[in-house]
């Protein structure tokens, strides 16, 4: 069997590929800090839907005011 030559040629990365692989680590660290941000406006709704569920089903209104 022969061997298949292939071209040794290489290609140069363009400009827009450039420029992403530079701006890599601050995609990555904005995708931190959306997903740690998001996480936390998710909290909020979640404790209120706890504390709703527990004040009626006790009926203890008075609990809830604070």
């Amino acid at each position: 069997m022969s061997k298949v030559r292939r071209n040794s040629v290489q290609q140069t990365p363009s400009e827009l590929q450039r420029a992403l692989s530079n701006c890599q680590s601050a995609f990555r660290s904005v995708a931190i800090f959306s997903l740690i941000i998001n996480l936390l406006m998710l909290a909020s709704p979640l404790y209120m839907l706890q504390v709703y569920d527990r004040v009626l089903t006790t009926g203890h209104v008075d609990t809830s005011i604070c």
